[in-house]
C-alpha cells in the first residue's frame, strides 16, 4: 500500500483544527495519524511528495486548432448547398430522360413484358361463351372467326411489314367440340388423333406440357403455308370435352418467340 507524509500544512496553508504545523509524519490510510488531514487526491506540495507535473497543469486549457476558420465556413456551406443542387438535378432529368430506368421487373406493369429491346404492352382478348381469356401485344392485328369445321376461334396477327412479301407471324386459338366422341377423349387419345393428321410432317416432335394450369401436349413440324417454309407449334389442353389449341405459325424457330410464349402462358379457362 502506498504511503503519504502530511506535516500538518494544505496548499501552503496551516491546518489549524489538527493543531497546527507539525514535523512530517507518514502515513497509510485515508487520514493522517497525527492530526487528522484528510489525504489529498494527488501530491501537492504540502508535507509531501511533490508532483512532477507544472503547478499550472489544472488550469491549462487544450485547445485544437479549427481546420476551416470562421471566416470560410459561409463558403464552405455554400458549396456544399451547390454539390447537393447538382445531384438532385441530375437524378431529376435521368428520370425524365429514362422513366423506366428506375424500375425493377417486379414493380412493372404485369401486362408490360419485357423484350431485348423495348418492352411490349399486352391487352387482354375474353369470350365469355367459351370461357376463355388470353393476353397479346397490342401491336398485333387480331382477327375474329368462327370456323365451325375448325373450331378457330381468333387469329392474331404480328404487325406488317414494309415489305408486301413478309409472312407475318400468327397465333390462332381454337376451341374443338369433341362432344360427337361415343366416350370423353383423353388428352392422350387426343394427341394420337393430332399425331396421325400431322404423321406425314417433318421434323415431328411431340413433348408433353401445360396449358392454363392443365395437363397439356404441344408438338412442332415443319410445313408450307403462302408459298413460305414455315414452322408449326400447336399446343392443346382438354376440358369440358373440348379441346383448346393455340397454333403458333412462323418462319423463325418458334422456340425462341419469348412473345407468344407469354401469350401462350396467359390463357386461362375461366368456365
Amino acid at each position: 500500500m502506498s504511503t503519504w507524509i502530511c506535516d500538518g500544512t494544505m496548499d501552503g496553508q496551516t491546518y489549524l483544527e489538527g493543531g497546527g504545523r507539525h514535523e512530517p509524519w507518514e502515513n497509510t490510510g485515508d487520514h493522517c495519524e497525527f492530526c487528522g488531514l484528510h489525504r489529498p487526491d494527488h501530491s501537492s506540495s504540502y508535507g509531501g511528495e511533490k508532483s512532477d507535473l507544472p503547478s499550472d497543469v489544472s488550469s491549462t486549457e487544450i485547445t485544437i486548432d479549427d481546420p476551416f476558420p470562421k471566416s470560410y465556413r459561409p463558403l464552405i456551406l455554400g458549396g456544399l448547398g451547390l454539390i447537393l443542387l447538382f445531384l438532385s438535378l441530375g437524378f431529376l432529368g435521368t428520370q425524365l430522360l429514362f422513366p423506366n430506368s428506375s424500375v425493377s421487373p417486379k414493380e412493372k406493369d404485369p401486362e408490360m413484358i419485357a423484350s431485348p429491346s423495348s418492352p411490349l404492352n399486352f391487352i387482354p382478348y375474353e369470350n365469355s361463351q367459351y370461357g376463355l381469356k388470353i393476353s397479346y401485344p397490342d401491336t398485333w392485328e387480331r382477327q375474329e372467326q368462327l370456323m365451325i369445321t375448325t373450331g378457330e376461334l381468333v387469329t392474331f396477327f404480328s404487325p406488317k411489314n414494309q415489305s408486301s412479301v413478309q409472312f407475318r407471324e400468327r397465333v390462332i386459338l381454337s376451341v374443338i367440340d369433341l362432344s360427337h366422341h361415343p366416350h370423353p377423349l383423353s388428352l392422350n387419345e387426343y394427341s394420337q388423333i393430332v399425331l396421325n393428321k400431322v404423321a406425314s410432317k417433318s421434323h415431328l416432335s411431340l413433348t408433353p406440357t401445360t396449358l392454363s394450369h392443365r395437363k397439356a401436349a404441344t408438338i412442332t413440324f415443319l410445313s408450307q403455308m403462302e408459298g413460305k417454309d414455315v414452322q408449326i407449334r400447336e399446343v392443346w389442353t382438354l376440358y369440358n370435352n373440348r379441346a383448346y389449341v393455340l397454333t403458333h405459325i412462323t418462319e423463325q424457330d418458334p422456340s425462341k418467340s419469348f412473345i407468344v410464349d407469354a401469350m401462350i402462358k396467359s390463357l386461362n379457362l375461366t368456365l
